[in-house]
C-alpha cells in the first residue's frame, strides 16, 4: 500500500512537469531485476510519448546521481 501511494504521488508530479513542459531529468533507481524491467518499460513509454522529462533507469544510486549531475555523495 505504501508503494502504491508513493507511485501515485510520483505520477502526479510527473503530470505536473509534463504540463509545464520543463526539460527535467528523472532518475529511477531499482536494484531488483523484476522492478528494473518494469521501470525500463516505463522509460520506453515516456520516450514514445515524447515526454519533456527525460527518464533513465539505474541499478544504483551513485550512477543515477552522476547522470543527474549531483556527484556520488548521499544527502
Amino acid at each position: 500500500l505504501r508503494q502504491a501511494a508513493i507511485a501515485l504521488q510520483d505520477a502526479d508530479l510527473t503530470q505536473q512537469i509534463d504540463r509545464l513542459s520543463l526539460p527535467t531529468k528523472i532518475a529511477i533507481v531499482v536494484p531488483d531485476d523484476s522492478a528494473y524491467d518494469v521501470a525500463r518499460m516505463y522509460e520506453a513509454l515516456r520516450v514514445s510519448q515524447h515526454a519533456p522529462a527525460e527518464h533513465r533507469v539505474f541499478r544504483d544510486m551513485p550512477e543515477a546521481r552522476r547522470w543527474l549531475g549531483l556527484g556520488e555523495g548521499g544527502g
